[in-house]
């Protein structure tokens, strides 16, 4: 992980925050400005985001706290959930 921010950052503890941030901002859309605000962001235009990797379709317990954190449906599929249609 220490090649992957330039060598500049060495700390454990400061490379699992970098770690922690990053999984949950790439998902809000804000991982480009938390890099900046890092004065890292050489390294959102070295590798863009084109996508994630993901096993298969289903219900993902994203934090093992017993409840779905994710659903990952094909395209024409339709699920309500407390009376919200997704579609």
């Amino acid at each position: 992980m220490m090649e992957f921010y330039k060598n500049k950052f060495t700390d454990p503890v400061l490379l699992e925050i970098f770690r922690e941030r990053a999984v949950e901002m790439i998902m809000e859309g804000l991982r480009p400005d938390d890099l900046v605000r890092w004065r890292l962001g050489e390294l959102f235009a070295e590798a863009p985001m084109n996508g994630i990797y993901v096993p298969a379709l289903g219900d993902y317990d994203l934090n093992e706290d017993g409840y779905h954190g994710c659903m990952l449906l094909s395209g024409d599929e339709t699920i309500c959930f407390h009376s919200v249609r997704f579609c």
